[in-house]
């Protein structure tokens, strides 16, 4: 569910039930990830990182990843991109 959606900034809530993967991608904007509830694990190539609730991690734009609810989760991204960048996140598009 996307909260905020402005040129610069999109906020977007994810639930993920244990064992969801979100396969591997990336995106142009800087990211937060916030697991509210839950705990997740990012794979970053060959590197794994286990995040718990309120725990976050910031990744840099492009930076390839992919996500795994290892228990049910809430987990809240932050995307921000440059004033510069702002048109290519196109309010047309859709969550990361």
């Amino acid at each position: 569910m996307t909260l905020v959606r402005t040129p610069e900034l999109r906020v977007v809530l994810l639930e993920l039930r244990a064992g969801a993967r979100l396969l591997e991608h990336r995106t142009a904007a800087r990211l937060l990830i916030q697991p509210l509830r839950g705990s997740i694990r990012l794979r970053l190539g060959e590197r794994h990182v286990d995040l718990a609730s309120r725990e976050v991690l910031t990744l840099a734009p492009g930076i390839v990843h992919d996500v795994e609810a290892t228990d049910d989760s809430s987990v809240l991204l932050t995307l921000a991109w440059p004033p510069d960048d702002a048109a290519k996140a196109s309010p047309a598009a859709g969550p990361p």
